[in-house]
């Protein structure tokens, strides 16, 4: 966690100096706490780690991907319905896992193009790219 490391050596160096980067860096921290809590809380099927990533890092994205966003209203409808099957709501939130991973991977593969270009994830664009 870089923030967290950034943050130790500001402190321990200079905490005074430092003070309103290290208060920036705390607030950073506790966004992405809240970020993993809301993931925990909402998606808890999810993959922790996707391609080695936290997904901390992979939700921003993940939450403007439009086939994850499809699954997840189609899985809140269903969970909404008392005569939903389980095994459907199952079979979504391995879709939507699998969705993390895609994003994950794309977000690993191709960390220098931008991950949310004009509002597309790039897990969507890059099968138009490889062609």
């Amino acid at each position: 966690m870089k923030y967290d490391e950034e943050r130790r050596a500001l402190v321990a160096k200079d905490p005074i100096g430092s003070a309103a980067r290290i208060k920036e860096l705390e607030l950073l921290m506790d966004e992405r706490n809240h970020l993993v809590a809301q993931a925990l809380k909402d998606w808890p099927f999810l993959s922790p780690m996707p391609e080695g990533l936290l997904l901390a890092n992979v939700l921003p994205v993940l939450k403007e991907d439009d086939e994850f966003k499809r699954l997840d209203k189609e899985r809140m409808k269903l969970l909404m319905d008392p005569s939903a099957d389980a095994g459907k709501i199952k079979e979504i939130e391995k879709k939507m896992d699998e969705r993390n991973l895609a994003v994950a991977k794309a977000m690993k593969e191709y960390a220098f193009l931008s991950q949310v270009p004009e509002g597309v994830t790039l897990a969507f664009v890059l099968p138009h790219l490889k062609s």
